[in-house]
């Protein structure tokens, strides 16, 4: 059994995952990582770019005849994975293949942590990689830790490193695996498994991966279909035994409501304000200050227009 599996779901996204592949399979290959792509039945020639790749003996490619969606190609990328590790990667993310040695080396000196977290930053052009020569900086935490700092950042598909010895003891919930939340779901499981078994987690503090933003240019329903109702069903429809996800539900706020809004929430209408903003108190229970803060993002980008309220984040980022 090979140490990691990457193990990477796509679908129409041929371009940018074959850039990826040609950086880090010829290290993956040098380190005997495993490269194991879901292909969703892609229609731009993905499958097609991917078979470029086949002359490599670490990779595999899983080939969907029809379309099962992002939960169900990840469950099937999951049950494929043969490695201990399975490291679950975005197709349009890229990673510092230059911190690949030293993941490994973490890895096979903790076999016994359930889920590992790995940092990451924006990717952008001709931005230092980080010295491989250095050691990885990371904390050992606990599962409520993990929950209350971590968690949601951990919602970006590609920082999960998930032990797999544990993946055949979790419970699934049929009715999360079509909410396009399988990967939160996956890991709430994991985490309420490690906690009855008083397992631990790593945090990478090392920003690995390099995360590709503005792929996904959502409609103002589709956003808060997938950031407001799913997400939070997942949450809520997910045993969590005595874990605590108040933390969870206020960093998630902050970070994928109140900031994502201003890109998201341009082309929602004065009718969708009040039920919006009653909807997102009701399921993330932001602290007071934040509500306010909510508040006058909704209904003000309506009465003053969204261009101007965006030019006054944009001026108060400067200031900071």
């Amino acid at each position: 059994m090979s140490l990691l599996t990457i193990g990477i779901p796509t679908y129409n996204r041929g371009e940018i995952l074959k850039a990826t592949l040609n950086k880090i399979l010829p290290i993956c290959l040098q380190y005997e990582v495993e490269i194991l792509v879901a292909d969703d039945g892609s229609t731009d020639g993905t499958y097609e770019m991917l078979k470029q790749f086949e002359s490599y003996k670490n990779f595999k490619i899983i080939k969907n005849s029809t379309n099962l969606g992002f939960d169900r190609n990840t469950v099937n990328l999951f049950n494929l994975a043969k490695s201990k590790f399975l490291w679950l990667f975005g197709d349009d993310d890229d990673l510092d293949i230059g911190q690949l040695k030293n993941i490994l080396e973490l890895l096979n000196s903790n076999k016994q942590v359930g889920l590992f977290y790995v940092d990451y930053r924006v990717l952008e052009e001709g931005a230092a990689s980080l010295n491989s020569n250095t050691p990885l900086t990371y904390d050992e935490i606990d599962q409520q830790v993990y929950a209350d700092r971590y968690l949601h950042f951990a919602t970006f598909i590609s920082t999960n490193i998930f032990n797999m010895d544990y993946y055949k003891k979790i419970k699934f919930n049929s009715d999360c695996i079509s909410k396009e939340w399988i990967h939160f779901h996956v890991l709430l499981a994991y985490m309420h498994l490690l906690y009855k078994l008083g397992i631990k987690n790593i945090a990478i503090k090392d920003k690995v991966v390099r995360y590709r933003a503005g792929n996904s240019n959502y409609s103002f329903k589709r956003w808060e279909e997938l950031f407001v109702d799913k997400i939070i069903f997942t949450l809520d429809h997910t045993e969590t035994g005595n874990l605590r996800f108040q933390g969870f539900r206020r960093n998630f706020f902050r970070l994928n409501i109140l900031q994502r809004f201003f890109k998201a929430g341009k082309d929602y209408t004065i009718g969708d304000c009040f039920r919006f903003y009653g909807s997102v108190l009701r399921k993330y229970r932001p602290a007071f200050y934040y509500k306010i803060l909510f508040f006058f993002v909704t209904f003000m980008s309506k009465i003053f227009g969204y261009s101007t309220l965006k030019n006054i984040k944009m001026f108060f980022a400067k200031k900071k």
